[in-house]
């Protein structure tokens, strides 16, 4: 199975019984302001599993507003 890099760009990072994590996204270029892009939809400012079966695929990545980097969040192959 393949591993997100994202861990690589998170800061201030918080466990949570092991199964979650919470942290600040910062670029390596030191920037912490992204734009967000997805490819799937969204409904009512949820995202819902059933999304994700229905394309097939969902993908958010975030984009550095200073260098433009790209940052992968979450992938639904990964």
């Amino acid at each position: 199975m393949n591993k997100l890099k994202i861990l690589d760009y998170l800061i201030n990072i918080c466990e949570f019984d092991g199964v979650a994590i919470e942290g600040n996204l910062q670029c390596s270029c030191f920037c912490n302001s992204f734009s967000i892009y997805h490819s799937g939809k969204q409904t009512k400012g949820i995202w819902s599993p059933f999304l994700v079966r229905k394309n097939k695929q969902l993908c958010i990545k975030a984009v550095c507003s200073c260098c433009g980097k790209s940052i992968i969040i979450y992938d639904f192959k990964k």
